[in-house]
């Protein structure tokens, strides 16, 4: 049974099945040899991290099929290294897990065609969480356990906006937090969402989508029109508060312009002289039971020439 199968045989999807994503040897920090355009490939959203590097240029730059990518456990005690490997008519994610002990386990995920991969996220119990999206921004979260190969998916279905910048957190008991970015089709900021997936009990336990307010969009049409919220931190707290921040980014060139909704690409991937610009912070907290509590602009702003 192929990913898709696997993933699209139900609407709401709770699973758990050893196999189902083989673990092989894999390794993380070698370059996948050629780009294979494949008719309906697994994609990769791009990052901002992405789109700066994307314009580089002499020792500083590195191509996008050598992209490494390295995230932690929330408590530090284990770090997952992984790449993508675009080489391969099906995307592959090649990923290795290590922990303080030294010890390494290397896995391989595929990204099945339709599919579009939001990064890989470790626990603090040694399991792999990979965010994915169909091509309606339909939200799968996937926990992968590296030792025994088994995977469990719960599935958020889609709605009119478009989804992106999804951040974990992870809770207890097997609980999964996940928020990300609503925009509307034209690219505007039309709130936030937070998603609870109980892994335990087999089930999403809620969704919660937030509008901006009209009183912090009338704050936010007084800054800088340039650029695109990004999500750049979500936490939960012990009482189960959530604090959301969003992030203005934006990237100034001839050439180029950012599109926190691009993909990796070859084209997009050329030295150029850009402007890298950072705008206000958008925070949101909401209580436990998802209401809004504040909604707050934070003033900054920083710049910087990359070459």
């Amino acid at each position: 049974m192929t990913q898709r199968r696997f993933l699209m045989s139900l609407p709401w999807l709770i699973l758990l099945v050893p196999g189902i994503l083989s673990a092989q040897p894999g390794s993380p920090g070698r370059p996948a040899a050629t780009w294979n355009d494949h008719p309906g490939k697994g994609r990769v959203r791009q990052s901002f991290a992405d789109a700066v590097a994307s314009g580089k240029s002499g020792q500083d730059r590195t191509g996008l099929t050598e992209q490494q990518y390295t995230v932690s456990s929330p408590d530090g005690s284990r770090q997952l290294i992984y790449t993508y490997d675009h080489s391969q008519p099906v995307l592959v994610v090649n990923g290795q897990l290590r922990g303080k002990s030294g010890g390494a386990q290397s896995f391989q995920l595929p990204v099945d065609d339709g599919f579009t991969s939001h990064g890989l996220f470790p626990d603090n119990a040694g399991e792999v969480f990979a965010i994915q999206t169909d091509a309606d921004d339909g939200l799968y979260l996937i926990r992968y356990q590296p030792g025994t190969e088994a995977s469990q998916v719960l599935q958020v279905g889609p709605s009119g906006s478009r989804r992106n910048r999804f951040v974990p957190h992870f809770g207890a008991a097997g609980k999964v937090y996940v928020a990300n970015v609503t925009e509307s089709r034209a690219g505007v900021l039309t709130g936030v969402m937070v998603s609870a997936f109980d892994f335990g009990a087999n089930r999403v336990e809620e969704v919660q989508f937030h509008p901006v307010s009209a009183e912090l969009r009338a704050k936010m049409s007084t800054r800088l029109p340039e650029g695109r919220y990004d999500l750049v931190r979500f936490h939960v707290d012990a009482q189960g508060e959530r604090t959301i921040e969003l992030e203005k980014h934006d990237i100034a060139a001839n050439t180029y312009r950012y599109d926190p909704f691009a993909v990796h690409d070859p084209a997009g991937w050329q030295p150029r002289k850009q402007q890298v610009r950072i705008g206000e912070r958008l925070v949101f907290r909401l209580n436990a039971e998802g209401k809004i509590l504040s909604e707050t602009v934070v003033d900054q702003f920083k710049t910087d020439v990359v070459h």
